[in-house]
C-alpha cells in the first residue's frame, strides 16, 4: 500500500512560481495581462498563442501565489486588469532586500509603461540583463544626513556595449530639472534612452539640444506609443 505523499494537499513552489514573482517584485508591480506575456515566455511552457499564457491559466497561477500568500491582488484602475504585487510574506520568502510596496493609483501608469519597456526589451535583445529601479534603490548605501543621493534611473540595462541607463518619462518635467537629469545620467552611463509618452516627447527632445553635441550622442528619445505591450492608462 503507498504511503500518502507529505506534501499531498499543500501548494508547493516551482521554478516559474519564483520566476514570476521575482520579476513582479523587481517590478514594484504588475497587471495580470503582462503577466501572460512574461508567464508565457517561460522556457519550455506551452502556450495556445505563442509567447502568451492565457488568461485563465494566468489566473491560476496567481491563485496558487495567493494561496502560498506570496502576492496579493487587486483591480486599481477601471481601464486596466487587475494588478499583482508582492505580500511581506512573499517578499521574506524570496529572500530580497525590497521594502513592502503597495502599489498608489497615481504611479500605475509609470508602473505599467516600466513593465512594457521591460518586456519589451527582453524579447528583443534576450542576451541583455535589466536591474530594476526597486533592486537599484535597495542596493544604495546609507547616506549622512543632508548628503544628496544621486538620481535613480527607471532601470540600467547591461549589455555588451556597457550599461543602459533607461528612464520612462510620461508627464513633462521642469526643463532644468530635466537638463540637470540627463547631464548627470550621461556622466555615469554609456548611453541614456529615454521612453516618452506624446506629450512629453518634444520636450526632452528640446531640452536634449541644449547639451553639448558629444553629450547629445549618448542620449535617444524614443516613441513609448510604439513599443509592443503599452498602452495608455489612466492614473
Amino acid at each position: 500500500m503507498k504511503r500518502p505523499r507529505k506534501d499531498k494537499g499543500r501548494t508547493t513552489v516551482n521554478p516559474r512560481d519564483l520566476y514570476g514573482t521575482g520579476w513582479t517584485a523587481e517590478q514594484y508591480a504588475a497587471t495580470i495581462d503582462q503577466l501572460q506575456v512574461l508567464l508565457g515566455r517561460y522556457p519550455g511552457k506551452q502556450t495556445r498563442t505563442e509567447g502568451r499564457l492565457s488568461e485563465s491559466a494566468t489566473r491560476q497561477v496567481i491563485a496558487r501565489w495567493q494561496k502560498l500568500e506570496y502576492v496579493e491582488q487587486e483591480k486599481l484602475l477601471s481601464n486596466s486588469a487587475p494588478w499583482v504585487w508582492l505580500t511581506r510574506q512573499g517578499l521574506a520568502q524570496l529572500d530580497v532586500p525590497y521594502q513592502f510596496y503597495e502599489p498608489r493609483v497615481g504611479a500605475l501608469a509609470h508602473l505599467h509603461a516600466i513593465n512594457a519597456v521591460r518586456l519589451y526589451f527582453e524579447a528583443q535583445r534576450p542576451a541583455d540583463r535589466w536591474k530594476s529601479e526597486r533592486t537599484l534603490r535597495a542596493e544604495q548605501p546609507q547616506r549622512a544626513s543632508g548628503e544628496v543621493a544621486p538620481h535613480l534611473p527607471d532601470a540600467e540595462l547591461y549589455t555588451t556595449l556597457g550599461i543602459f541607463a533607461i528612464e520612462v518619462e510620461l508627464s513633462i518635467k521642469e526643463h532644468s530639472r530635466l537638463l540637470n537629469i540627463m547631464r548627470e545620467l550621461t556622466s555615469n552611463y554609456c548611453t541614456v534612452l529615454y521612453f516618452a509618452s506624446a506629450s512629453s516627447f518634444a520636450v526632452l527632445e528640446s531640452v536634449k539640444r541644449q547639451l553639448a553635441p558629444d553629450v547629445q550622442g549618448k542620449l535617444k528619445v524614443y516613441h513609448l506609443e510604439k513599443i509592443d505591450g503599452y498602452r495608455q492608462i489612466a492614473g
